[in-house]
């Protein structure tokens, strides 16, 4: 099993899939997440999922809810345990909504979007990101960042792990703030190379 990455940094949307899918929109309190069953079985290193969590602080989790990913990005080279896994972390920092964002979600049994909205860096409501993560039942993972304003001395994450126990993870990013208006996409095609 392996994993096809794509990093493209140039103007890139993800492409729309026309459906009939009904866009929620979730209440996420400040380290909180909400509940997104899916409509399709997801498979993430050699595992399947039918359930997903959309966590506030950026992150898409699968399996149980195992942590908050509070309060800054997680180095996934030393980041170890059940806490980390199986997560897709388009955006993972400290990230609130003061009021003017929103966490929307909407799938159909042939992908599933989450989406986080103007939410801002914790403890600075004028930093807005936009984002999203969409998943498939091939096992695609897209992460599109629209508009990213974390600060210089905030950790942040982009990655997606398996059971960290066993070195699963693939690292996109990790530093200090990270600031783009410029769509940049990250785009994993699970492959089976048998």
């Amino acid at each position: 099993m392996k994993y096809l990455l794509k990093a493209i940094f140039s103007f890139y949307l993800l492409l729309p899939i026309f459906s009939q899918a009904q866009v929620i929109t979730h209440q996420i309190s400040d380290d909180s997440y909400a509940h997104v069953p899916l409509q399709f079985p997801f498979p993430l290193h050699g595992r399947t999922f039918a359930d997903s969590f959309m966590y506030s602080n950026g992150v898409v989790g699968f399996g149980s809810v195992n942590n908050h990913w509070c309060c800054s990005g997680y180095d996934l080279v030393n980041a170890r345990g059940y806490q980390f896994n199986y997560s897709i972390m388009g955006l993972q920092t400290d990230l609130i909504n003061y009021g003017s964002g929103r966490f929307t979600s909407e799938g159909t049994t042939t992908y599933q979007r989450y989406r986080w909205q103007n939410i801002s860096e914790f403890g600075r409501p004028e930093n807005l990101n936009t984002f999203s993560i969409e998943i498939r039942p091939t096992g695609y993972i897209g992460i599109n960042h629209e508009n990213i304003n974390i600060s210089q001395w905030r950790p942040v994450t982009v990655g997606i792990t398996g059971n960290t126990e066993l070195g699963e993870y693939t690292q996109f990013y990790h530093g200090q703030g990270y600031s783009s208006s410029q769509n940049v996409a990250y785009i994993t095609q699970y492959r089976d190379w048998e």
